[in-house]
């Protein structure tokens, strides 16, 4: 299986940290599917990306719907 991703290493995107609008550059994708350990039948998902600001890398992963493609589409999210 070959996972696609919406969005790239090497892509631009913008983000919510430390309260503030930033603008950062995608570092690493990580993608995994397992079974649940909860009811061990529910397949789930999870798609997490890495990004640096400033050549910085934040030390903390994002979801897919918190990076946005634009800082008007950031706003438009709050």
């Amino acid at each position: 299986m070959k996972k696609v991703f919406d969005i790239s290493v090497g892509d631009q995107v913008w983000l919510m940290h430390g309260n503030a609008a930033v603008c950062a550059i995608v570092t690493k994708a990580f993608y995994t599917k397992f079974t649940s350990n909860l009811d061990y039948e529910s397949t789930v998902e999870s798609e997490l990306y890495y990004v640096s600001v400033n050549d910085k890398p934040l030390y903390e992963s994002f979801k897919k719907e918190q990076l946005f493609p634009s800082k008007a589409d950031l706003i438009k999210s709050l």
